[in-house]
């Protein structure tokens, strides 16, 4: 298993600061070792994995060293990790189906803790700018793995991954675990391109 490999396993199964600086820099080294030509792509997780750590930062930030512990423990329990590695090491292209199951999952994982109080209001302000960041980057991984699908389809799954984040149907707490989830999602599907490259649109 390469370093690469083993820093992206590390932040899917428990996304946490410290692993996203080990992926870091497990893809400084990757970009390093490959020509100029496909660079790029590194640099785009390492723009997805920048975002997320800071999301990450700003929430300790802002929660109690408890809420964040219990926010890590709901991370580490759902099951998307995992449902996003089976994909990576298989190899599979169909990057919708990997963002729809992880999609699902999410939200299972976030049912099942409704229970859970509302956090402060201060916390809206650090999941609407996570959330558009997460549509501006979901929208441009469809347009790299997909340019040929329909305008208003690639809208429509746009939509349907980040419309719990907007329509005031989760929690404050649900919104942390979907936010997460779906960063991690774009890095499962940064490292299904660095670590099986195929063509765009297939």
């Amino acid at each position: 298993m390469t370093a690469l490999q083993t820093a992206l396993e590390a932040v899917l199964r428990s996304p946490e600061p410290q692993h996203l600086v080990s992926l870091q820099e497990a893809l400084w080294l990757h970009r390093a070792a490959l020509p100029p030509e496909e660079r790029s792509r590194v640099d785009e997780a390492l723009a997805v994995a920048g975002d997320f750590y800071r999301y990450l930062v700003d929430l300790q930030a802002r929660l109690s060293a408890r809420q964040f512990s219990e926010l890590a423990s709901w991370l580490d329990m759902a099951a998307v990790g995992a449902v996003a590695l089976e994909h990576v090491t298989a190899g599979s292209r169909a990057w919708s189906e990997l963002a729809t199951a992880a999609l699902s999952e999410a939200l299972m994982a976030v049912g099942s803790r409704q229970y859970v109080k509302a956090w402060s209001a201060e916390l809206q302000g650090v999941d609407l700018r996570a959330a558009w960041s997460l549509r501006d980057t979901l929208w441009r991984v469809s347009l790299a793995w997909q340019p040929n699908m329909d305008p208003e389809a690639r809208l429509a799954l746009v939509q349907r991954l980040t419309g719990p984040l907007l329509d005031g149907s989760l929690s404050p707490a649900g919104k942390l675990v979907l936010l997460a989830r779906l960063y991690q999602v774009l890095l499962a599907l940064q490292g299904m391109r660095l670590l099986a490259p195929h063509e765009p649109g297939e």
